[in-house]
């Protein structure tokens, strides 16, 4: 074992990632993306008094409604919906291309920063890092056209093996696997699986980076790097264990609701069709093709036995009522059926996404601070970025406001009071507009007056 992880586990501070934690983030996972169990339909369980292959032929009508995604990226689409304002000064070349592509893949600077937010959403934390080609180019002419500058990544969680934090709570040791794949030339087709590790350790106030083997063997030079990051969007957790997704509870309400969902569908699919009772000596009654029933005299007229329904009611209300549990949690609106929200609930609800989106836009900002401190690292020459994030989410409902509006004038408010009211309906209306749509207003010289004599008249 490396020496620094010994030192580690004497002062008590090396943790390994618990195994039920990993069994959660591939959970939490699997319900975003519908994949694992709800892929497999491996997530529904089995009745103890259910047949087999009563068992098996649920699994093939099962599907999954994905009721977590919408949970999850109710806190991350409103943060982007705006664009992202970002200028920079200096010696700037090379940070643009970066900002313009940030993971060699083309992907900019700013959907970077919401796949780590979407993924961290998700499964509580990701781990950030910032990496450099190793390259001997000269200008910077030659750093752009061979792409040889810094790149941002990402490793979730359940793919750290170790990591120790101080004792005042800052990150001092990380250890990820990497699993890959290759494809050899004597093995006819056999792929063969190589598993290493890259270690993160600070020596002597300084973060260093190496790389073994599945043995401990060090396959690379130790190269001097910049400091990951842990970015998070759980505040409350123990240092023993990795932050886990303040979702996981939707989580596992979304497997219940799966399988009240798959139970209902099968009593729908085996008891589609009603029973028809006859009574009578097999083959003395005939139901012709024309659908004509020849009963024999003497015997009783027949009739339907319907299905039982009360046990798929029983369900289906269960699954309504753990439905709109987790869009109470969540601070989302209440759309299932039978089931309807009040304008001053909705506020309420809205109120409290509004600040969980505030606290979230402090945590982005950190984190675009770590990108800004890592590529300062590879970086030389004088160079200040900027950036500016909405910290605005005003939840727009049209027909709620225009309500109140009206009401504003029956009751009595003078004009002014009554325009100031309509200025800042049209402000909440602009916010919600996304770029395009506002290129439209101020290419037709729409200005807040004229808008607001539109609406006096509308009303």
């Amino acid at each position: 074992m490396d020496t620094i992880e010994q030192e580690l586990i004497k002062r008590k501070l090396l943790v390994e990632i618990h195994t039920q934690d990993i069994e959660n983030y591939t959970l939490l996972n699997d319900c975003y993306f519908g994949s694992g169990g709800f892929y497999s339909k491996n997530y529904l369980i089995k009745s103890p008094r259910e047949k087999t292959k009563d068992y098996e032929n649920r699994k093939k009508i099962a599907n999954y409604r994905n009721i977590f995604a919408p949970v999850v990226d109710s806190l991350n689409d409103p943060i982007f919906s705006h664009k992202v304002a970002r200028s920079s000064e200096g010696n700037d070349t090379i940070y643009k291309e970066f900002i313009a592509d940030a993971d060699t893949a083309g992907a900019s600077l700013t959907n970077v920063i919401q796949e780590i937010d979407l993924k961290a959403e998700i499964l509580g934390c990701v781990f950030c890092f910032m990496d450099n080609f190793d390259s001997d180019v000269d200008t910077e002419l030659e750093a752009l056209n061979d792409r040889a500058f810094p790149y941002v990544f990402y490793i979730e969680p359940q793919n750290i093996k170790s990591y120790a934090f101080d004792e005042l709570g800052r990150l001092i040791f990380l250890k990820y696997q990497n699993v890959t794949s290759t494809q050899g030339l004597m093995n006819f087709g056999v792929s063969e699986i190589e598993i290493t590790y890259r270690s993160y350790y600070i020596k002597n106030g300084v973060w260093y980076t190496s790389q073994t083997d599945g043995v401990g063997n060090l396959t690379g030079e130790e190269v001097e790097t910049s400091a990951p990051f842990m970015y998070s969007t759980t505040k409350k957790w123990n240092k023993q264990r990795l932050p886990l997704s303040r979702h996981l509870d939707t989580a596992t309400t979304s497997i219940a609701i799966y399988n009240q969902n798959s139970l209902i569908n099968q009593q729908q699919f085996t008891n589609t069709f009603n029973t028809l009772v006859m009574y009578g000596e097999k083959g003395n009654i005939n139901l012709e093709v024309d659908s004509t029933l020849f009963i024999p005299e003497g015997n009783e007229a027949p009739f339907y036995l319907s299905p039982d329904v009360a046990t798929g009611d029983s369900i289906a209300k269960d699954r309504s009522e753990l439905h709109n549990e987790v869009m109470k949690v969540n601070n989302l609106s209440i759309q299932s059926s039978g089931s309807q929200q009040s304008a001053e609930s909705k506020r309420w609800n809205d109120k409290k996404r509004q600040e969980k989106l505030s606290k979230k836009v402090n945590g982005i900002m950190d984190l675009e601070r770590w990108v800004s401190n890592s590529f300062a690292f590879y970086f030389e020459g004088d160079l200040t970025s900027n950036v500016i994030y909405n910290e605005t989410f005003d939840f727009f409902t049209t027909s709620e406001d225009l309500e109140d509006i009206i009401k504003m004038e029956e009751a009595g408010f003078s004009q002014e009071t009554q325009n100031k009211a309509r200025a800042m309906f049209i402000t909440k209306f602009f916010n919600q507009l996304n770029a395009g749509e506002v290129d439209q207003y101020e290419n037709a010289e729409i200005n807040n007056e004229k808008v607001i004599e539109t609406s006096i008249e509308l009303d």
